[in-house]
């Protein structure tokens, strides 16, 4: 008796079990991808065509070097999705939209990132300052990305320009899906006014 009693309780506890598992719902994973916008046109006459610009890493607060999605919901306070994360850190997959946007730019003869061992000619060095969704109330919420970028040129080691671009973006939907939906938008939008201004400095 006292063995079918055992066996059923394990037999209950194995089922609870996966009922909680099942219960759970999975990870959603969400990236950047670069969209052209048609803002910027290809250079035809510009003097950094024949220029190699590197892109070093860039530098972020603690929170958006995870892969965390984060949101807020009162001014200083920072939570993140339980159930949805990017694929990358922010900060790194930014980095692989500007350089994608740069190249289709056609602006420059190369454009490489910081684990590159060519020579570069110029520096972009760049801090995010703020990569989330803000909940304004129950029905409204948008995203704002907050960066400077700094050029430099790599012989003189002479700043050229110092450039800071902040992007808001109403969301669609109050989840994840539409605060990854905005965010993209918001980043491609700083994406193309970083090649507008480089086109200013350097063409």
């Amino acid at each position: 008796m006292r063995q079918i009693r055992i066996l059923g309780i394990f037999v209950t506890m194995l089922f609870l079990n996966a009922c909680m598992v099942e219960s759970i719902p999975p990870i959603q994973t969400y990236t950047l991808n670069y969209q052209s916008t048609g803002v910027h046109s290809s250079v035809k006459h510009c003097q950094a065509k024949t220029k190699i610009i590197r892109l070093t890493q860039i530098n972020a607060l603690l929170p958006y070097t995870s892969q965390d999605i984060i949101y807020s919901d009162s001014p200083n306070q920072l939570n993140h999705y339980a159930y949805s994360r990017w694929s990358d850190a922010p900060v790194r997959l930014l980095g692989k939209l500007f350089q994608q946007t740069l190249q289709s730019a056609e602006m420059f003869k190369a454009v490489v990132s910081g684990a590159s061992v060519s020579k570069a000619d110029y520096l972009l060095e760049s801090e995010l300052l703020e990569f989330r969704q803000l909940i304004l109330d129950k029905s409204h919420s948008e995203v704002s990305i907050n960066m400077e970028f700094r050029l430099l040129d790599t012989k003189t080691r002479h700043v050229i320009d110092v450039r800071h671009i902040q992007e808001h973006h109403s969301v669609a939907t109050m989840n994840a899906r539409g605060a990854v939906e905005a965010l993209n938008q918001a980043s491609q939008s700083v994406a193309d006014k970083l090649v507008l201004w480089l086109q200013e400095n350097l063409c």
